[in-house]
């Protein structure tokens, strides 16, 4: 993952910081978070892997102050789902996700207030469960970006565990060692 945040992203502003799970997985998201000072998190799982093109960090800011000055908790800036409530915010394509809307918390990748993720990780197991039983707290505005603007591309590499055909394809595309090379 790394190897292609480097090749896909060489201007990141952001340090990378790696959160490693235990038997717990919310609880370890929790503890992580409590461990860093920054107020905001570009959270990208460990399974979805950066391809194709330059990760837009214009774009990313954007959505950054998007969601600062709206007042949001998290948004998405992979549009998986979209947003159920599509509206223009600051010049940006960007949306909200109602309170009902399933995976209205996705772990797609996206901005997120530390300690809001901290709060809403804590009591989830592993990450499946929080993305199904989850609604997060129904006060907070959760946005996301349409399908039209994407400041990154990125696919899904492993799932639980295996390896999949995209994944093997980014790393071959990337020139990356894998596995099954």
């Amino acid at each position: 993952m790394r190897l292609l945040m480097d090749k896909w992203w060489p201007d990141r502003p952001w340090p990378l910081r790696v959160c490693v799970g235990d038997e717990h997985w919310g609880e370890s998201v929790a503890k992580f978070c409590a461990s860093i000072r920054e107020d905001w998190l570009l959270v990208l799982m460990d399974d979805y892997w950066l391809q194709d093109v330059l990760v837009d960090t214009n774009g990313l800011e954007h959505c950054l102050r998007v969601a600062e000055q709206s007042g949001a908790q998290y948004v998405r800036v992979q549009p998986t789902p979209g947003p159920s409530e599509p509206k223009q915010l600051h010049a940006l394509k960007i949306g909200e996700h109602r309170i009902a809307d399933p995976y209205r918390c996705s772990l797609q990748a996206a901005w997120w207030r530390r300690e809001y993720l901290a709060r809403v990780a804590a009591k989830y197991a592993n990450p499946w469960a929080f993305e199904l039983q989850q609604e997060g707290d129904p006060t907070a505005l959760h946005l996301s970006v349409i399908r039209s603007f994407r400041p990154m591309s990125y696919t899904e590499g492993l799932k639980r565990g295996e390896w999949l055909p995209d994944g093997e394809r980014a790393c071959a595309q990337a020139g990356v060692d894998w596995p099954g090379a």
